[in-house]
């Protein structure tokens, strides 16, 4: 099959990390399946939590392979379904970050992380996201849109992320 995406993608250390010594902590990932369905995913490690940048490589791969897990055995056919795909999939990497930190002896706080979703098709877009990230796409016009909007806690700067107890409530 001809394939039906350009991927470009970067995950670059910030300034005030730069500064600091601190390595990024954001990760980024995508997959193109046989079906020309690409699924992309970013998780943003948060620069306070002392092992974020692990967090979000685990969160990552964990919610990356439940979605492609999930879609081996055909699209989602309603709006229910998918829910249900991302549902399984933002569950299945906060697990994954439970282990994890279990596995470490750490509390979970030092892995959060934020983590968006994409996946796409010729003529659809499905998003899911738990945290401040934004999903922008092109129309075949191309106009572009935000298909996601940041989430922000009550406070300027705060957002939601994956380890919170509450988090699969928060998925978008």
């Amino acid at each position: 099959m001809k394939a039906l995406w350009n991927v470009v993608a970067a995950s670059v250390t910030g300034t005030s990390h730069a500064k600091t010594g601190d390595p990024c902590q954001d990760r980024h990932a995508f997959r193109t399946l046989e079906n020309g369905v690409v699924i992309l995913g970013v998780a943003d490690g948060a620069g306070s939590a002392e092992r974020a940048g692990e967090g979000a490589e685990c969160a990552l791969h964990a919610g990356m392979a439940a979605l492609e897990a999930g879609l081996a055995a055909g699209l989602p056919t309603d709006q229910e379904a998918w829910e249900a795909l991302l549902t399984e999939a933002f569950s299945q990497a906060r697990q994954a970050v439970v282990e994890l930190a279990e596995r470490e002896n750490q509390p979970l706080r030092d892995f959060s992380t934020t983590l968006t979703v994409a996946l796409a098709g010729p003529a659809w877009l499905v998003t899911g996201q738990i945290g401040d990230g934004v999903v922008v796409a092109q129309t075949e016009t191309g106009e572009l849109f935000t298909a996601t909007e940041p989430q922000h806690g009550e406070y300027a700067g705060e957002t939601f992320f994956l380890t919170m107890e509450n988090a699969l409530d928060l998925v978008a």
